[in-house]
């Protein structure tokens, strides 16, 4: 019975755990997927792939036959004639076109072998449709980074502004405490009018911490697609990261790395296209057509019909086909140390961005530990005053102190989001 209610108090209390952590990650995560539906930049991305996405039906398209017609009116002011006489018996004989020549055919036309350039430019197309996926995952990744930001930025000055409502009411209440001391005559007005001065200097820094969350929220306002004067439901602290909850990474998935990738395909099926150019070229056709004049230099319209295989095979061309061939391969070449450097761009961003995420967490702790050190020192100068073994300024540099205390903590925490977010946008493992 024991072990069973064991079982279940350790079930409602990991169930907690994490109704906590969603109940944090929903916020974040619904001004994502926010961001994501609005951002100008995605939605031109997500156009760009529809549009590779027509040119491989375009390109694809190429592999069948292709039906045309056409038709064609001259008039001749002159036509041709022949006149002549036979030598057998004399006889005189006369051929004459006609002024009017009409003609109407259908055309059915079959690419049978064109040096694969046919199939080049579609396997390139599928290449460029692939490129423009890639291309929008990779803004998808800075939207959602960029909406982490503005987000921890608003949280991190929200919970500022309520370090300054506490800071505030400290000095208030200091004020309260010397201007009962001068009225006792335990110490001078000095010490009542140097707390005044601090409390007006902590309201306008109080008002100017309202200022930067007005701020932070327009901003955040703005890249999700609200009114800019719109309320949102976030957080009123940043949580503290106390410990580094990921391990470095070798795997990731960067869509930049991937467009290098198939941008050295891309040069690839370029230089296939182009040596198309100088192979045969083999073609299939039909027509059927109506034309007058007809048989027999008849005037009326008579149907004819033609079948036909061209053949086209290039000879020579100074050379040309093989300085093209080479300035494309030293394309190639170029493409594969892009390919390289974003490699090695990427690999640093991750060990970078992985050493600052642990740091910061190293951060939050020693401004965790400096902060409950601070409240104390502030409590202790307070009542030394009280007990007049200290002096006003004693307790008002205890206090500020203490403040910016506080300051640092949310700044360290704000820092370890952050760079959390950098480090899983560096390794292109976000999840809405």
């Amino acid at each position: 019975m024991t072990k069973n209610l064991t079982y279940i108090l350790l079930f409602v209390v990991i169930f907690f755990n994490n109704n906590i952590f969603a109940q944090k990650s929903v916020k974040l995560n619904k001004y994502r997927k926010m961001a994501v539906a609005y951002n100008q930049d995605l939605k031109a991305a997500e156009i760009n792939k529809q549009v590779a996405q027509e040119q491989v039906k375009s390109a694809k398209a190429d592999f069948l036959p292709k039906l045309s017609a056409d038709a064609s009116m001259s008039y001749t002011a002159n036509p041709m004639e022949l006149n002549m006489i036979l030598p057998e018996n004399g006889t005189p004989i006369s051929f004459s076109g006609q002024n009017e020549n009409y003609k109407a055919a259908l055309s059915l036309a079959q690419p049978i072998y064109q040096g694969s350039r046919i199939k080049n430019i579609y396997k390139l197309s599928n290449i460029q449709s692939d490129i423009a996926n890639h291309n929008k995952e990779k803004v998808w990744l800075d939207v959602v980074y960029q909406t982490d930001i503005r987000y921890w930025t608003a949280v991190a000055e929200m919970e500022v502004l309520s370090i300054m409502d506490s800071y505030v009411g400290a000095t208030q209440q200091l004020v309260q405490t010397v201007s009962e001391r001068v009225e006792a005559e335990v110490v001078s007005q000095n010490d009542l009018l140097m707390a005044e001065v601090k409390l007006n200097e902590v309201k306008y820094l109080q008002k100017q911490s309202q200022t930067n969350l007005n701020n932070s929220l327009l901003s955040l306002n703005s890249f999700i697609g609200q009114e800019l004067t719109s309320a949102l439901d976030i957080e009123d602290t940043v949580p503290a990261k106390t410990n580094v909850t990921l391990a470095i990474a070798n795997e990731y998935h960067r869509p930049e790395l991937q467009l290098a990738e198939k941008k050295i395909e891309a040069q690839q099926s370029l230089t296939d296209i182009n040596d198309a150019k100088y192979r045969p070229s083999l073609n299939l056709g039909a027509e059927g057509n109506y034309s007058s004049p007809g048989y027999n230099f008849d005037s009326d319209l008579d149907p004819n019909a033609a079948i036909y295989l061209t053949l086209k095979i290039p000879i020579f061309e100074w050379k040309k086909r093989k300085y093209e061939k080479r300035a494309n391969e030293l394309q190639e070449e170029i493409s594969r140390t892009e390919y390289q450097k974003v490699k090695d761009n990427i690999t640093l961003e991750i060990e970078s961005a992985y050493s600052n995420y642990k740091r910061a967490i190293e951060q939050v702790v020693l401004n965790q530990n400096s902060l409950e050190k601070a409240e104390e020192n502030e409590r202790i100068s307070l009542e030394r005053y009280k007990d007049g073994y200290s002096s006003i300024t004693d307790v008002i540099d205890a206090q500020l102190f203490l403040q910016t205390t506080r300051k640092n903590f949310v700044s360290a925490k704000v820092a370890a989001q952050i760079y959390h977010s950098a480090y899983m946008r560096a390794l292109g493992k976000y999840n809405l």
